[in-house]
């Protein structure tokens, strides 16, 4: 009877071990498989990291690219302006161009004999 409860005992006991052998396994499984998503993962983050470095260095290439259109486009306004400007100071200056009248060169005794000659003819009417 020893004999029998000894092997039964042992049987009972390889069992046991057995099946914590299949548990160890499962969960060394179950360690490498969040190993393997963790290494996914930060290959992920890693790759994620760099769409974000990219995506970065192309808006900043964008932003230079901006700037120079605007600066470039501010110069030609300017130019466009100054043009304008130049174009209204020409009109302005034909319009207030002034035709040259006769200048009178007589002397004062003269306009003063004029006038006295007015007074005359016209105290005889």
């Amino acid at each position: 009877m020893t004999a029998s409860l000894r092997r039964r005992d042992e049987e009972r006991m390889k069992k046991n071990i057995d099946d914590m052998v299949d548990e160890l396994k499962k969960v060394a499984e179950e360690k490498k498989v969040e190993g393997e998503k963790e290494e996914a993962v930060g290959e992920e983050v890693v790759t994620e990291k760099q769409q974000n470095e990219d995506d970065l260095k192309k808006k900043e290439e964008a932003e230079v690219k901006l700037k120079i259109s605007v600066e470039e486009s501010d110069v030609d306004d300017d130019a466009e302006e100054q043009q304008k400007k130049e174009a209204d100071q020409k009109q302005t200056e034909e319009k207030t161009k002034v035709p040259i009248t006769e200048v009178n060169t007589s002397t004062e005794s003269e306009v003063l004999d004029k006038n006295v000659e007015q007074c005359k003819k016209c105290m005889e009417t």
